[in-house]
C-alpha cells in the first residue's frame, strides 16, 4: 500500500499507534484489561515491505517496526507527541535544536543507543548512497541538497556533542519541526544495522519493546519481548504478525 503526501504521513501515523495501544490493553486471555500480562497477540497485516525505519511507507511495515524500535518521541491517541528516547529537545530560536538522550538504552544486540546512533542513521537516511524512499523527511536540515544529490556524505546540521547530545541545524526557523520526530524515518540504528543495511531490512536490530524473531514471507513475522527494555513494557510477550 502506497500514499502520498500528507495523507500518507497522517496513515502512517494511524497505524504506528494501533498496535502499541492494543499492546496496552491486552491480557493473556485475549481480553482487554489494565493489569493483565504474559501470553500472546496475534496482528493481522498484509506483508511488510521492509523492517528498516528510513525506508519504511507501507502501513504493513509501520506495525512491527513501530515495537521493534523507539524514536525519539511517539504520538498519543490525541495526536500530541510525547518523549520516548529523548530526555529533552530545546532551542533558542527554533533553528539550531539540541537533543538530549536518556543514557543506559541499548539494541537489542546489547550494544548502546547513543546520540551517533541517531546523527548516522540520519546521514545514511538524508544520502544519496543511501537511496532510501524516506530521504526527503531529512529536507529541513541544514545540508540537506549536497548529501541527498551527492556532493556530501553527510548533513552539515547535525553534531554530535556526546554520547547522549546531539544538535541539529536546521536550513530556516521551524518551531514545529519536532513534532516531526515521531515519525519512523528519525529512528536510531545500531552500527552493525548500518554496516548491513540490506540484512537489517529482514532481520532488523532495534531499540524497541519488542525484539525480531523470524520473519517467514507471506506467512508470519514474530517478535518476542525485550527484557533489557529501558522504556514502558509491552503487556503481552510475545506478538505474531
Amino acid at each position: 500500500m502506497r500514499v502520498n503526501g500528507r495523507r500518507r504521513w497522517a496513515v502512517i501515523a494511524t497505524a504506528a499507534l494501533a498496535v502499541p495501544l492494543a499492546l496496552s490493553a491486552c491480557g493473556s486471555d485475549g481480553g482487554s484489561s489494565d493489569s493483565a500480562t504474559g501470553g500472546s497477540l496475534s496482528v493481522s497485516i498484509g506483508e511488510p515491505q521492509t523492517l528498516l525505519p528510513t525506508n519504511v511507507q507501507d502501513v504493513e511495515s509501520v506495525q512491527p517496526v513501530s515495537v521493534l524500535y523507539t524514536g525519539l518521541v511517539s504520538y498519543t491517541d490525541k495526536g500530541t507527541s510525547v518523549n520516548q528516547m529523548a530526555e529533552s529537545i530545546t532551542s533558542d530560536d527554533n533553528k539550531v535544536w539540541t537533543i538530549k538522550i536518556k543514557d543506559g538504552w541499548t539494541f537489542h544486540d546489547g550494544t548502546p543507543v547513543t546520540a551517533a546512533s541517531y546523527v548516522d542513521a540520519w546521514n545514511f537516511g538524508a544520502s544519496k548512497a543511501g537511496a532510501q524512499v524516506n530521504q526527503s523527511y531529512f529536507s529541513a536540515i541544514d545540508g540537506y541538497d549536497a548529501a541527498s544529490s551527492g556532493k556530501a556524505k553527510t548533513l552539515s546540521g547535525l553534531k554530535k556533542v556526546s554520547d547522549t547530545e546531539f544538535q541539529v541545524t536546521l536550513g530556516s526557523v521551524n518551531a514545529q519541526w519536532p513534532l516531526t520526530l515521531g515519525y519512523q524515518a528519525f529512528g536510531p540504528m545500531a552500527a552493525a544495522c548500518l554496516a548491513d543495511v540490506k540484512a537489517c531490512a529482514k532481520k532488523p536490530i532495534g531499540n524497541g519493546p519488542y525484539s525480531f524473531v523470524k520473519w517467514q514471507n507471506n506467512v508470519e513475522l514474530d517478535v518476542t519481548k525485550y527484557p533489557d527494555y529501558k522504556g514502558t513494557a509491552g503487556k503481552v510477550d510475545a506478538i505474531n504478525f
